[in-house]
């Protein structure tokens, strides 16, 4: 069960990683061709500042791709069927307030019936819970945590 609930959970992942990467080709494809459809209009000043902003938008979504693309490689460094005893990067965790996937950072999944919210490894609760097993609490922001769970 948990080295295939681990895949499911990886692939969901990857699904929003991919999905994210689709959109951020397509805005970068679809800025360059605006940029090239403005080309063909006026001059000016107006024109000019027009092609500096449209250089910065293609410039920040060729930088966001990039960080999509490093979080993919990173997903794709993790091994499903390895089944971690301590919380560490890759490992599933289930505490007595949710269940954590450590992964990067890409917000809250809905699987099955529960609910995961993916970490990265700067993430605060992360670096407090690092390398905890099953049954080990710790307080973390004035709460209580125990871990119940660890895949």
């Amino acid at each position: 069960m948990d080295e295939d609930f681990k895949k499911y959970v990886l692939e969901n992942c990857f699904s929003v990683i991919n999905n994210e990467i689709l959109v951020a080709i397509q805005n970068i494809n679809i800025t360059k061709e605006s940029l090239i459809d403005d080309s063909k209009s006026s001059a000016g000043d107006k024109h000019e500042t027009s092609r500096a902003m449209t250089h910065l938008e293609i410039e920040k979504s060729e930088f966001a791709l990039s960080n999509l693309r490093k979080t993919k490689t990173d997903l794709e460094r993790i091994n499903p069927s390895i089944k971690n005893s301590k919380i560490l990067f890759g490992s599933i965790f289930q505490t007595s307030l949710s269940w954590f996937f450590v992964s990067s950072s890409l917000g809250k999944l809905k699987i099955g019936d529960k609910e995961i919210t993916t970490i990265s490894i700067h993430s605060p609760l992360f670096i407090a819970l690092k390398e905890l097993k099953k049954g080990d609490k710790k307080l973390f922001n004035g709460q209580l945590i125990e871990i119940i769970n660890v895949m």
